[in-house]
């Protein structure tokens, strides 16, 4: 079998959409500053910021992971993502919903997919659902980011 020229940007978009219905983000490990062993996602409860970042890493569009929301946008705003204003929104961007009390009161990421739909954690289900890109109104979109680098294919 010949060599490929894989397709980034295509790829990218396909691993987004492929995650709907998984819990493979349902978990991250960390110690706390006592030094004990926790699952800083509460089982999947609070695992937006660790999917959007763990697939950003995995594609190799960002450094590190994050187990927070304002985390995961620091680090992004850091490493060259920029704000775009949400009537250019694209698929692959990354959506920033306003802090709202669900299960917890916290501010919400996750994938916008095309078609005023969006890809994200589902803190009830513990996994990642597709949805309406602000729930039926139900929360407001607060930042739109785009990867700096861009990508071609």
């Amino acid at each position: 079998m010949g060599e490929f020229k894989i397709l980034k940007q295509k790829t990218y978009l396909a691993m987004i959409e492929n995650s709907v219905g998984s819990q493979m983000f349902a978990e991250l490990w960390a110690k706390d500053e006592k030094g004990e062993t926790k699952d800083v996602t509460n089982g999947g409860e609070l695992s937006c910021a660790v999917f959007v970042t763990g697939l950003l890493k995995l594609n190799d569009m960002l450094s590190n992971q994050s187990a927070t929301v304002e985390g995961a946008v620091k680090l992004m705003e850091k490493e060259g993502w920029k704000s775009v204003e949400l009537d250019n929104i694209r698929e692959g961007d990354i959506l920033v919903w306003e802090r709202k009390k669900t299960g917890y009161t916290h501010a919400h990421i996750g994938f916008y997919v095309g078609d005023k739909k969006a890809v994200s954690n589902n803190w009830k289900l513990r996994r990642i659902v597709r949805h309406g890109w602000d729930y039926g109104g139900r929360r407001r979109i607060i930042k739109v980011l785009r990867w700096g680098n861009g990508m071609n294919n």
